[in-house]
């Protein structure tokens, strides 16, 4: 992941032979918190190619502050922090 003012871009790595299927649920948390900040999904699911790689964007309607967050999506989740 990376962070820019009001962006976050992020990149899913399928490393296996199988193509991956996954809902295209994002979700993010500060740290502690059950509810999330950001909550995108569409109505498609994604799909990851064998030895393929998805990047893309997520706009946020504010900055972060500084703090720890957690991101989850594709069923995989990362935790990082904004100093």
């Amino acid at each position: 992941y990376s962070y820019y003012q009001k962006s976050l871009c992020y990149r899913v790595v399928n490393g296996t032979d199988e193509n991956k299927e996954f809902d295209s649920a994002i979700r993010l948390y500060r740290a502690g918190e059950s509810v999330p900040i950001l909550e995108e999904s569409s109505m498609y699911d994604v799909t990851l190619y064998a030895h393929s790689s998805n990047e893309d964007t997520v706009t946020l309607n504010e900055r972060l502050l500084p703090g720890k967050y957690r991101l989850e999506m594709f069923g995989c989740e990362a935790e990082f922090e904004i100093r």
